[in-house]
């Protein structure tokens, strides 16, 4: 079932700065992205606003990299969240991950940030390494420059309330789903309402980033609360919304609720 999306409460704040040196310089935020009370437990919040999201990527139709896109754009989060428009490299952990994970074996995004920080030691630039190919290539044998990402944290499953509540807090989180309502023709500002029959939650086959939530009122008077979802289909994936994606919020809808991880970062640059 679909709730059309009349109008999104808040609109999308781009942020067009990107990180083309290691010493990007900082941004500052609109002061009510540090929360308060009262803004916190609304019934809308979306960090898209706050400049906390980076650019929808493009994983590509040969590769299912669903778990590095994931992970980076959490990553990624973490630094604009704090003032960093860092934009980071899924090739390379493509090519160096030490968990097998390639095109065609993939792993959860709680596994690929604990193999960034007890194995990888972070994340490298887009711009200081290797474009994105849809393969995997051969790791260097010189690391780049990279990123520390120096935790993580996992959000107890099947709790959307405490979802919200970090995501408030700590910043987008990194979602297993089951993708198959994902790539049904539909209105790119419809609010998706599956039941489990349709999108059973144990089947998740994909992994994306919650930045996000609101509600919306359907035709029939009903309260709809939902998800916003960044995806890495691209901007121009037909079933999107200039690369999101809306689910409903409270239902454990696609499993969304099930796999939900975010990073923690330094600041410092190895």
């Amino acid at each position: 079932m679909y709730v059309q999306l009349i109008s999104l409460l808040c609109l999308f704040t781009d942020v067009l700065a990107s990180a083309k040196s290691f010493t990007a310089q900082h941004v500052s935020k609109p002061t009510f992205c540090h929360g308060t009370v009262s803004n916190l437990e609304g019934q809308h919040f979306d960090w898209r606003e706050c400049g906390g999201v980076s650019p929808v990527k493009d994983q590509g139709h040969s590769c299912s990299s669903c778990w590095a896109f994931s992970a980076i754009a959490n990553i990624e989060s973490q630094f604009w969240m704090k003032g960093y428009p860092f934009i980071l490299s899924e090739q390379y952990l493509l090519d160096c991950n030490t968990m097998g994970a390639d095109c065609n074996h993939t792993v959860s995004v709680v596994h690929t940030f604990a193999d960034i920080i007890a194995n990888l030691g972070g994340v490298p630039f887009e711009s200081q390494y290797r474009p994105y190919s849809e393969k995997k290539l051969q790791c260097p044998q010189h690391k780049p420059r990279l990123v520390n990402v120096v935790g993580l944290e996992r959000v107890r499953p099947g709790d959307e309330d405490a979802m919200a509540k970090a995501l408030r807090k700590h910043g987008p989180l990194s979602a297993g789903i089951n993708d198959k309502m994902m790539l049904n023709p539909r209105h790119a500002l419809d609010i998706d309402e599956p039941t489990e029959d349709q999108c059973p939650p144990e089947d998740r086959n994909h992994a994306v980033l919650i930045v996000g939530y609101s509600v919306a009122y359907s035709s029939d008077g009903r309260t709809v609360p939902y998800w916003i979802i960044k995806n890495s289909w691209g901007t121009d994936w037909p079933q999107g919304d200039q690369g999101y994606y809306y689910l409903r919020r409270g239902t454990n809808a696609c499993g969304i609720a099930m796999d939900v991880s975010y990073a923690k970062v330094a600041i410092d640059i190895s």
